[in-house]
């Protein structure tokens, strides 16, 4: 609670600002040296303001809220002329503060409430502080690192009368509607912010958010940086940048909380892994990733449910088979020794220790997709039960049998869906070869194939070995598409086998 001196200062803040302050207020922006003494008598004014805002209490916030009301449209024009102000600012105790950074502490004093002011909502309504904002987000990210720091991405923040969805067409508009730029300049404030010998960790957690909401499986059409963010051939590179960064920052600063922040990159990678799939596994093996994951696991905060949750995440779905066997069995023995008994979570992971098994796809870049793909099928058994495709003994024309050539088989388009949170997105149909529609319907989603009868005479009679288990062979077609180089079509052979309790399963 705010002490009565606080109060008192706050009084003489309001009445000098009207009394030596509105007079003099110019009508526009104009340029004012940083020695100039009506700029300091300015701070000064605001500091005994805000600092009421700041304490928290919201019998004090509401009435001085009122009292600041009819000051704003020239504190408006006094905020303009500090953001121009191109020197290095730091604000301190006694209220000594230039700059952007001051402004963007009086804009968050003002704006910040809950519940909502008068205040607060007379300042998010005024022309040209959107504009200003994002002026001020861009030249934090493209201007000199460091600068004038980070600190801008807290005005961001979702409970905000404009946040992301409202601020960031503004940003994108200076940029010439170029959401590539915007993205660059996102993850230049990252990385950069990351690099600092001390990491403005708030500016970090707000652009690390910002990034994560535009690629949320739900609501893709409103989130405008996402096709830019998904082709940005730099994103997987700058996330584990910024973990190794982040892991070094935690050694000088052992007692930082920045345990989100590591899980927050772990779960940026898996998110575009999600989306994307094997595109992202191919840039994954350029980096230092796994040992990365073994370090964030054997640090004191691998036993943390958050880097727990999202170090099993990656390395379940991403690091399971060929080529990246041997580095994850390596990785996995290490994560486990690091998290211990004491982590339930990790069991999750122990199947995938022991063995890929099986034939792989052909091609050295693809074969890890043989259990990614087999993954899927498992999960696609109660589709085709339900659907009657595997029924045993066969009964009709619409099963998929052993009998050779084969006419039926099963197409996997990972086409991205909108609007259809899954965690392997994938749409799946059965296909006639045979049928005159079926070739429309893969040139819809691979134009670039050619279907040949020769093609399909190699696949369809494609030899399975003999088991007494063996139900079905599923003749598998395999989409992997990509919006920034030329997509990829595999074609594969899928055992499915039956147990003695009849239950399929797929080999």
């Amino acid at each position: 609670m705010p002490t009565l001196p606080n109060r008192r200062s706050f009084e003489r803040a309001i009445e000098g600002w009207k009394k030596h302050i509105i007079p003099y207020t110019p009508q526009h922006v104009f340029d004012c040296s940083s020695g100039d003494p009506v700029r300091k008598y300015v701070f000064r004014q605001l500091f005994m303001m805000i600092r009421i805002l700041e304490g928290g209490n919201p019998k004090e916030i509401e009435p001085a809220s009122f009292q600041i009301m009819p000051l704003w449209p020239s504190i408006w024009i006094w905020l303009q002329v500090l953001c121009a102000q191109e020197e290095n600012p730091s604000i301190s105790e006694s209220g000594d503060a230039t700059g952007p950074l001051w402004v963007i502490r009086v804009l968050f004093a003002f704006l910040h409430s809950d519940p909502r002011t008068h205040l607060s909502t007379l300042v998010a309504r005024t022309d040209g502080l959107k504009a200003m904002i994002a002026t001020m987000w861009i030249d934090e990210g493209a201007g000199t690192p460091g600068a004038n720091g980070y600190g801008v991405s807290i005005l961001f923040k979702s409970d905000f009368p404009f946040a992301p969805p409202l601020l960031l067409p503004e940003v994108l508009g200076q940029c010439g509607g170029r959401t590539n730029i915007v993205v660059k300049i996102l993850l230049r404030r990252i990385k950069i912010n990351a690099k600092q010998p001390v990491p403005d960790l708030t500016a970090l957690r707000f652009d690390n958010s910002l990034l994560m909401d535009q690629l949320e499986l739900r609501d893709t059409g409103s989130k405008i940086l996402r096709p830019a963010i998904l082709s940005q051939r730099t994103l997987i590179a700058t996330v584990v940048d910024v973990l190794a960064l982040l892991l070094k920052f935690k050694e000088t600063q052992p007692t930082e909380p920045i345990t989100d922040l590591l899980a927050f990159q772990m779960d940026v990678i898996f998110r575009r892994f999600q989306i994307t799939g094997y595109d992202c596994v191919v840039q994954l093996m350029r980096t230092t990733i796994l040992k990365l994951i073994v370090q964030v696991t054997a640090s004191d905060c691998g036993s943390d449910h958050r880097i727990v949750v999202a170090s099993t995440k990656l390395l379940r779905s991403v690091f399971c088979v060929a080529p990246a066997a041997n580095s994850f069995n390596t990785a996995a023995k290490s994560v486990r020794q690091s998290i211990g008994s004491d982590s339930t979570k990790f069991c999750l992971i122990a199947p995938f220790f022991v063995h890929a098994g099986g034939d792989f796809l052909a091609g050295p870049d693809l074969r890890f997709l043989s259990h990614v793909i087999t993954g899927q099928l498992v999960q696609l058994m109660p589709f085709f039960n339900e659907r009657s495709f595997f029924s045993d003994p066969p009964s009709g024309p619409s099963q998929i049998t052993l009998d050779l050539p084969r006419k039926f088989f099963l197409f996997l388009d990972y086409a991205y869906e909108e609007g259809e949170p899954t965690p392997n997105p994938v749409i799946p149909k059965v296909l006639n070869i045979e049928d005159p529609t079926t070739e429309d319907v893969l040139r819809r989603s691979t134009p670039r194939m050619k279907f040949t009868n020769e093609w399909h005479t190699a696949w369809s009679r494609s030899i399975w070995p003999k088991s007494a288990f063996l139900a079905y062979v599923v003749p598998v077609f395999v989409y992997l598409p990509s919006e920034w180089e030329k997509p990829e079509a595999v074609t594969a052979l899928c055992g499915v086998y039956f147990n003695n309790s009849r239950e399929g399963h797929v080999m």
